[in-house]
């Protein structure tokens, strides 16, 4: 069997399941630490790995913490390594899109329009921007990096090349799935930690670490990515329109 010569690590999780030991930590740090090993146990220098933009420990979410706490793990390893950090993800087959699917058709709750976490007392503060980056083009930027050495020990804000409130970006998918813009309503941010704090995580459709992550810009400089692997990945509305009609 020919030896691995480069070693990819996009294992991560949004939602954690305690019961069953899936959890930020044993996902985002101690896998990646098994992974590291295991590496240089056999010989496997080039190192491509997957975090989060906005990762950093002193961040209210967990999951930017536990993201940055294995992105230190990388770095101070012996690896030659890259670290990707992705805005939003999305692709024809994701969860993500699934969900704008479904809320868009109107198949799943709330049924008459499409809520994203607010900010302020009602819901209705500053809203914040991302970069969503369709999932072809992240893909790439990692194939790509196996072979530049001049991407060696270097991390990358990742994002599509569109920046866009919450819920623009909903109205804008809604509006190429069907034909005509979904209203979205905001849910106050508060309003919906208190309820993590309060329910069953299973009642939930999402969690704390969400909601908290919604409430700051997710945003990228793409002038990195442009000079180290000479393309720019497309904005949302442009990759949204490749692969709409795969969408179930």
């Amino acid at each position: 069997m020919e030896r691995a010569t480069a070693a990819i690590n996009l294992v991560g999780i949004i939602r954690e399941d305690p019961a069953s030991n899936t959890t930020f930590a044993r996902m985002h740090v101690d896998f990646t630490r098994a992974v590291v090993g295991a590496c240089i146990r056999h010989n496997v220098l080039r190192y491509i790995h997957m975090s989060a933009l906005g990762s950093r420990l002193e961040s209210p979410s967990l999951y930017h913490q536990t993201k940055a706490a294995g992105e230190a793990m990388v770095k101070t390893s012996s690896l030659s390594w890259t670290i990707m950090r992705p805005s939003v993800v999305h692709g024809a087959d994701g969860e993500f899109t699934r969900a704008l699917a479904n809320w868009s058709r109107g198949k799943s709750a709330p049924w008459l329009f499409m809520p994203y976490f607010g900010a302020g007392l009602t819901g209705r503060g500053r809203k914040y921007l991302l970069q969503p980056v369709w999932v072809e083009d992240l893909a790439r930027l990692f194939v790509d990096a196996i072979e530049a050495p001049g991407t060696v020990g270097k991390q990358y804000d990742v994002g599509g090349d569109e920046r866009l409130t919450w819920p623009g970006m909903y109205r804008a998918f809604s509006q190429q799935l069907t034909g005509k813009s979904k209203p979205a309503i905001a849910i106050p941010a508060w309003y919906a930690q208190v309820l993590t704090q309060i329910l069953p995580a299973k009642l939930l459709p999402f969690n704390r670490a969400q909601v908290l992550m919604s409430q700051e810009d997710a945003v990228a400089d793409l002038e990195p990515i442009e000079h180290d692997f000479g393309f720019r990945p497309e904005g949302f509305e442009a990759s949204v329109a490749r692969y709409i009609k795969q969408v179930g």
